[in-house]
């Protein structure tokens, strides 16, 4: 009798757990096929595009918008106070050349300039504090969303080709913080370069715009200068970024292995390999 109750205890529990996993098949079937799009959604996307495209994809997720609103208007107004120094420098430094008759002028001129020194660099630094400030909570609230989203994937996500630990660690952490640079130092210092040349160059004009006009020649010879040199930059930021990757992926690599590693006794081809990768990211 024992043994047949339980027999019969046994197949009712069997069919239990088939009935409770029957609904669970289909889940599993059904999420394959948004699995593509969960990986398609999380991984890095390495498309170039304008950096205006760039910000109105970045704006609707900044939530402390007064915050980087008035670091913006700071960056505006550091970004203006570099022609202002520069004309009263410029007449200070007359005044003194013409023999130093004008005792008074002087005065003023000199305590002018140094308000403006003050206030330039007070600016310089409210305009850092505000956008580092901001571009950090951005770029944290953005690694949570994140990790939120990654922790609700399925398993089979992270088996698919570019959704590796150390990808995505890279992407969460060093990739996050180039993010933050776009707030940070890209857009404050746009900002300021722009207001600069606009106040310079509207003054200029206003005051004599022969010689501002000749001036304005060399800006093509400038320009491409500058081209040349942003196009340098970049090549040499993305090598290092590619050679901080695989010094990572190196680590990842020997610390999530080093059981297999010790027991066979490859330390040294391990340690020759990071050392490889950490020299390669030193000189590129």
């Amino acid at each position: 009798a024992v043994k047949r109750s339980g027999m019969e205890a046994n197949r009712r529990r069997e069919r239990r757990m088939e009935r409770t996993h029957r609904p669970d098949l289909s889940v599993i079937v059904e999420s394959t096929a948004s699995d593509a799009g969960s990986a398609k959604d999380v991984a890095i996307q390495r498309t170039s595009q304008s950096f205006i495209a760039l910000l109105r994809q970045v704006y609707p997720t900044v939530m402390n918008k007064p915050t980087i609103l008035v670091g913006m208007l700071v960056a505006l107004i550091s970004g203006a106070m570099t022609p202002i120094f520069s004309f009263l420098l410029s007449r200070l430094l007359f005044e003194v050349s013409t023999g130093a008759t004008h005792v008074h002028t002087i005065n003023v001129f000199g305590g002018l300039v140094l308000t403006m020194a003050a206030l330039d660099g007070l600016f310089i630094g409210l305009k850092f504090f505000v956008m580092e400030s901001g571009g950090m909570v951005w770029i944290t609230r953005m690694r949570k969303l994140a990790y939120s989203k990654l922790l609700s994937q399925d398993k089979s996500l992270f088996d698919k080709e570019g959704m590796d630990a150390p990808m995505v660690v890279q992407s969460l952490m060093k990739d996050g913080d180039d993010a933050r640079n776009l707030i940070a130092v890209v857009l404050s210092q746009g900002l300021a370069v722009s207001a600069m040349l606009s106040v310079g160059i509207v003054w200029a004009l206003a005051s004599g715009w022969q010689l501002t006009l000749a001036g304005l020649a060399i800006g093509p010879v400038f320009a491409v200068a500058m081209s040349f040199q942003a196009n340098l930059v970049a090549k040499a930021e993305r090598n290092n970024k590619m050679a901080r990757e695989e010094v990572a992926k190196g680590y990842y690599e020997c610390i999530s292995n080093i059981r297999a590693i010790r027991c066979m006794s490859f330390e040294n081809v391990f340690f020759q390999r990071f050392e490889a990768s950490v020299q390669k990211a030193y000189t590129t």
